[in-house]
This record gives C-alpha cells, sequence and structure tokens, in this order.
C-alpha cells in the first residue's frame, strides 16, 4: 500500500496506525520488551496519515510508539488499522 495513494483520512486531531511488532534492536541496542499483565502496554506501529489539525510530530511513513489503550481499530480495504488520538503517540522509532 503506497502511502501517496492513501484515500483515508481521520478526522480532527488523530492518526491512523498499522500495527507492527516492536523492534528487537535500535541502532544497534537491544529492545527488552516487558513480559506479564505488561506485555501490551507499548505497541509500534507504522503512521499512515495525520488529521487535518494534528499537532503529531511524527511523519506519515514513521515508525512510532503508541499508548495501546487510547486507539480505536478500524479496517481500511480488509487492513486492520488503529486510530489513535494525537497525544496518544509516545515516541518515534528511529533508525
Amino acid at each position: 500500500m503506497a502511502l501517496g495513494s492513501f484515500k483515508f483520512r481521520p478526522t480532527g486531531k488523530r492518526v491512523l496506525v498499522k500495527l507492527e511488532e516492536l523492534p528487537t534492536t535500535v541502532n544497534g541496542l537491544h529492545v527488552v520488551r516487558e513480559t506479564g499483565h505488561n506485555a501490551e502496554r507499548a505497541q509500534c506501529g507504522r503512521l499512515m496519515v495525520h488529521g487535518t489539525s494534528s499537532k503529531c510530530e511524527a511523519q506519515a511513513g514513521s515508525r512510532v510508539v503508541v499508548n495501546p489503550y487510547n486507539g480505536k481499530d478500524c479496517v481500511v480495504d480488509g487492513i486492520p488499522f488503529k486510530i489513535f488520538d494525537d497525544f496518544a503517540v509516545l515516541a518515534v522509532v528511529e533508525g
């Protein structure tokens, strides 16, 4: 799915994220995943598109870490996504 041809845009201060696995290494550093009941606390995904008034610092196509308790499930063309408020984007994963 090309980002340039994406026809779905969330409204207001929301972002659309396609969830992915949290990376195990970032710039040569090992990422320790939480276990137990905290294992699902943070989720990683690819930011697909911003809402019209979103002030999120991440650019479309960036890998981001989001707060999973804030998202709403959504399916576009049979592909699962989540819609988050822009403040639910906790970090940008670089590298």
